[in-house]
């Protein structure tokens, strides 16, 4: 009796040492699942802000694409009026310099 009493006091201590085992193996696990979770967290903010950098990145690029083209169609309009300009055969036969509006026809006595 006193050998079944000392068998089951041992296997009551494994099981409590088990127990305690697992209860710890737990607990290490739930801290993992919370470190995890943090850093799922943290990393959702990063993408979000780089979402959105991104979107206003993008966005300042359309808008410089749309100021480009419109200089390049300026200058496009500019480069045709002045090569117009150069054919005239007034311009080319006069010059530059006595094509100019006298001071008299500015205005400017």
């Amino acid at each position: 009796m006193a050998f079944a009493i000392r068998r089951q006091f041992g296997e009551q201590q494994e099981q409590g040492t088990e127990y305690l085992t697992l209860q710890t193996r737990v607990g290490v696990l739930q801290r993992q699942i919370e470190i995890a979770e943090t850093d799922r967290a943290a990393r959702l903010q990063v993408i979000e802000e780089q979402g959105r950098r991104l979107g206003e990145t993008e966005a300042e690029r359309n808008n410089l694409r749309y100021q480009l083209a419109d200089l390049q169609q300026h200058f496009e309009i500019t480069e045709s009026d002045r090569a117009a300009r150069l054919k005239s055969s007034k311009y080319r036969e006069v010059g530059w310099e006595k094509w100019r509006p006298s001071a008299t026809m500015r205005g400017q006595s």
